[in-house]
This record gives structure tokens, sequence and C-alpha cells, in this order.
């Protein structure tokens, strides 16, 4: 049975976020950007693509799905409108470019560790690697990193995990530590780095949820 993202619920949790975010992040060691209704709506938009993706059984750790990939990072910025895609052409070619260097290892990596690996630490082990430095965009890392994870999660047949106003600090704070560590760093990479995957792991797989997916059978994304 076939199952896509519950777009519905994924809003409301997102907003619980945004609507007590100045109080989440005052408790944060590493503060973040403040956040926005726009972002909201776009991270929803990127599921919905993704929701697409999973009905056409395209793979993005696939060399035909690679374009996809780097599309979600180009919805979370802009969304799914057009005429604000060709206002940052610029910027997006620069993502680009970037992520056509950055990709290389990242999804040799995944490749490799497909089959071994499973579900959580899968996606853990991804998106640590994703997030540390240097990250695979310029920006909307995060972002596009925690829909990544969960698009791994359910093709590992797993439940995803997606923020609400109750995990937000501590997946905040998990995310911060992992983005300012570098893989070029030795002990970085082979101390800190699997310490926090293993802990991201954990946390992930504590706090993922059904209510998320739902049987794409008789079901339509609002």
């Amino acid at each position: 049975m076939k199952y896509l993202f519950n777009l519905e619920e994924i809003e409301k949790s997102l907003f619980s976020v945004y609507k007590n975010f100045d109080q989440i992040n005052s408790k944060l060691s590493i503060k973040r950007e403040d956040m926005t209704e726009c972002m909201v709506t776009n991270i929803v938009e990127a599921y919905r693509f993704l929701n697409q993706l999973l009905r056409s059984n395209i793979k993005i750790f696939s060399k035909a799905g690679l374009y996809s990939l780097l599309e979600f990072n180009h919805i979370v910025l802009c969304g799914a409108n057009f005429k604000k895609k060709y206002e940052y052409h610029s910027h997006i070619m620069a993502t680009r470019t970037k992520y056509q260097k950055n990709i290389v290892h990242l999804f040799k990596w995944y490749q490799n560790e497909e089959n071994s690996l499973k579900g959580y630490k899968l996606a853990s082990g991804f998106y640590f690697r994703q997030l540390s430095q240097p990250q695979l965009f310029i920006e909307g890392n995060h972002r596009t990193g925690n829909l990544l994870m969960n698009y791994i999660l359910l093709s590992q047949n797993k439940l995803p995990f997606i923020i609400d106003q109750h995990t937000a600090h501590n997946y905040f704070e998990l995310s911060g530590a992992i983005k300012f560590s570098d893989k070029l760093n030795m002990l970085d990479k082979y101390f800190k780095l699997p310490g926090l995957g293993k802990e991201l792991s954990k946390f992930l797989k504590n706090n993922s949820s059904d209510k998320y997916i739902f049987q794409s059978e008789g079901h339509h994304d609002h």
C-alpha cells in the first residue's frame, strides 16, 4: 500500500511552531532566523510536490531524481510561484552550482548505505551529512533536509517526523549542533557527527507519527 503525506496535519503542526516561535527561539542555545508564515506555506508546497513524485513512483535518490531533489530547495525558498523564481534567478543558479558540487559525495554515500543502514539510521545519517559544513545548499538546508529525511523514512516504511511546538526545542538544538559541525574536520567527522546522528535517530524514532501520512487510494491533497 502506498502512503503519501497528509498536508493538512503537516500545516497544523508547522503553524503551531510559527505561533510559538518567539518563545521557542528565546530558549535555544543558538538562535534561529525568524519563522514566517511564508516559510510554512512553502514547506507545505514542497510536501505537495513530494506527493506528486511519490504518486509517479519517481525515486529522488536516483540519477533521474536528482533534479527533483534540487527543486525541493527552490520551492522551500521561493514557493511554487514561477514569477518569484524568475526574480531569484541568479540565486537559483548559484544554488545549482553549489548543489552540483556537494551532491556527488552525498549521493554516493546514500547509494552505498541504502541497503545496510535502515530507517531512522539512514535518514539521520543523510541529514547530518547534508546539514553539516559544507552544506548542500546556500540557504534552506534545515527545511529541505527535514523534508528529504521524511522522504527517506517513508521509502523505508517508517513513520515521518514533523516538527511541532512540543518537539521544536529539542529538534532545533540538535540541528544547530549539526549545522555548526564540519565534516571536513576529522574530529567532527569521526566523533562528533556520528554521536549527533545516533541522538537524532533516537529522537526521530521517539517522535514520529502516523497522523502525517495517509493511504493514497481515494484521497486527494487539499
